[in-house]
């Protein structure tokens, strides 16, 4: 009852945990998408103020000089003022333009002459440069105030409404910019409500969630720099957010159900299979060995499957490294080594074969493992000498303790393999040290001998290297007759084990397979 309680609530708590951590993740990739799309609308406000000004700049520049090419009226005459007037009516964003000297402005198209001349007075700024003008912010009039460029003795006032569609669109209403020239030291013009918080950014005293991109024109001394508050999750639209919320706890709930039904099959599987190995119920088929000369079998490597009555044939890549996982290798080795054993004794008698079992590097280094080998083959009258123990190479292990362990092994009688060589944890030094009677070539090397892959490289090298090796060379994984020809030309004195030959065999058809090849 307790333990049923105790995994009530880890299932509780995982799923929980699981939903809050879905919900952060959401939150994080939601908050991340809204920066980003925020970053690209500022940065695209500033591209359009940018335009904006560089057109509005240019628009002044194209009445300055349509005003040049026909400046041959006296300046303030009717003749004049109509001659302007005919000019600004092609340009929008200018509001009016006039003449000035030095006493100030003199007329204007809406002012008509000014008598006295206005004077020229900025407004507590310094004089500023652009596009080859004098730049002025200027009090025309009791609460007006003017944006002007002023060029030799001609005037052009700059619409106040230049701007204003920005602060009027909901897409960018909230957003603020500043046109100054590319060092930052001279400010023009002033775009949305947030001007001054822009300029705070600006002097480094603005929030973490203030966004400044800024453009640049490359053909005016004018950068436009917007500014403003990245959106957040909690600014997006209720369906939005009860479509996020709703996510993360659909995620979370699912990965917890997946959670929770690998952890059952694991544990199922894990006793499905210590149950499979205290019945007995793991079986062997052996897989045969030829000579690639003479396409004699010359031995069978023993291999284990497991048929489970609920869920089939369970491959070897995943019982094998869960029973590392729970302890239980050493048992199957044991397991593997009495039935095969058992199993081989008697054909083994009637037919000069060897048999090879894979074990772990931990059952080689083990002392009990030996004395359980010796003892099995002197029970079931198994000669040693014809026993290959092929040493799995997924593990790494020091030589050293590695070639202590193989000595006592073969004081024994018993002859040790070197598995799947070239993939894993072995080199060539392990040929150079380690005193075995057999090398296995992995099929991923067999493998290349029909491309023109890197491999093949190594394995044209490797085989003139086990040439003039003493140990017996094995080939794994032999499946078409172009690997079996190769190797018949350029290393006949090799062996060959794969489906070309053999598919691996249960006990009775390895006997018929004997009776008939002989």
């Amino acid at each position: 009852m307790l333990r049923r309680i105790n995994l009530t609530f880890s299932h509780m708590l995982v799923t929980l945990l699981a939903i809050l951590s879905s919900l952060a993740l959401i939150l994080v990739v939601a908050q991340t998408i809204a920066w980003r799309l925020s970053e690209a609308k500022v940065e695209a406000f500033s591209t359009t103020v940018l335009e904006r000004s560089v057109y509005l700049l240019r628009q002044a520049q194209g009445i300055a000089q349509q005003n040049a090419r026909n400046d041959n009226t006296p300046p303030c005459s009717e003749a004049d003022l109509s001659r302007l007037r005919s000019l600004l009516w092609n340009y929008q964003l200018i509001k009016d333009v006039g003449r000035v000297n030095q006493q100030g402005l003199i007329c204007s198209v809406l002012w008509g002459r000014v008598t006295p001349p206005l004077p020229l007075m900025q407004k507590g700024e310094p004089t500023k440069q652009l596009a080859g003008a004098t730049f002025l912010h200027l009090p025309v009039a009791n609460g007006v105030e003017a944006t002007a460029l002023r060029r030799h003795g001609l005037i052009v006032f700059l619409s106040p409404f230049a701007f204003s569609r920005f602060e009027s669109d909901p897409d960018t209403a909230l957003f603020s910019a500043l046109t100054m020239n590319k060092t930052g030291t001279e400010r023009y013009f002033s775009v949305g409500r947030g001007a001054d918080e822009l300029s705070q950014a600006l002097n480094g005293q603005s929030r973490w969630n203030y966004i400044v991109k800024k453009s640049c024109s490359p053909h005016y001394d004018l950068c436009a720099i917007a500014g403003a508050h990245a959106a957040g999750f909690f600014n997006e639209s209720p369906i939005i957010i009860g479509f996020i919320l709703f996510m993360s706890v659909f995620t979370g709930t699912l990965i917890s159900l997946c959670w929770h039904f690998w952890r059952s099959k694991k544990t199922s599987l894990s006793a499905r299979l210590q149950r499979a190995l205290a019945q007995g119920r793991l079986s062997l088929v052996y897989q045969p060995v030829f000579e690639i000369q003479s396409g004699t079998m010359s031995g069978v490597e023993a291999l284990l499957r497991w048929e489970d009555d609920d869920m089939g044939a369970i491959s070897p890549e995943v019982f094998i490294p869960l029973a590392e996982e729970t302890g239980l290798m050493r048992q199957i080795t044991e397991y593997v080594t009495a039935r095969a054993f058992s199993e081989m004794r008697e054909l083994m008698q009637r037919h000069p074969f060897t048999l090879s079992i894979n074990i772990s590097l931990m059952d080689l280094l083990a002392d009990d493992y030996l004395h359980f080998l010796s003892e099995q083959a002197r029970l079931q009258g198994v000669t040693p000498g014809r026993v290959i123990l092929e040493i799995t190479e997924r593990q790494g292990g020091d030589l050293e303790n590695m070639s202590c362990a193989i000595a006592r092994f073969k004081r024994a009688g018993f002859l040790i393999a070197l598995d799947d060589f070239g993939t894993g944890y072995s080199t060539i030094s392990w040929l150079s040290q380690l005193d075995v009677d057999e090398i296995k070539i992995d099929k991923s090397l067999s493998d290349s001998i029909t491309t023109h892959s890197l491999n093949k490289t190594l394995l044209v090298n490797l085989i003139l290297l086990l040439k003039s090796m003493p140990q017996k060379v094995v080939f794994e994984g032999l499946e078409e007759a172009e690997q079996v020809n190769y190797l018949r030309s350029h290393f006949p004195q090799s062996y060959g084990q794969g489906w070309w030959y053999s598919r691996p065999l249960d006990k009775i058809s390895l006997q018929q397979f004997l009776i008939s090849d002989k």
